[in-house]
């Protein structure tokens, strides 16, 4: 069976729009050609900034550190 790639879905909000992008900058110079915005939206009726991702992950890829310690410090924050 050969490698695959398959796309992983990122969505990252928040009311700070700095905030939120910074935070996909950050995304894409530790991932690279991986990462890539689909979409920018503002919530209607509420503050903030809505970033749609998609992130290329291949079927028996190893997740390098800096991508696994981003990914670890990313979920810490939903305690």
């Amino acid at each position: 069976m050969g490698d695959y790639q398959t796309g992983v879905r990122i969505t990252l909000q928040g009311v700070d729009d700095a905030a939120v992008e910074m935070a996909a900058d950050e995304l894409k110079q530790r991932l690279g050609a991986r990462f890539a915005v689909t979409a920018r939206r503002r919530r209607q009726g509420q503050p903030g900034l809505s970033i749609t991702a998609t992130m290329l992950m291949a079927s028996a890829a190893n997740v390098d550190a800096a991508a696994s310690d981003l990914l670890d410090r990313l979920y810490a924050g939903r305690g």
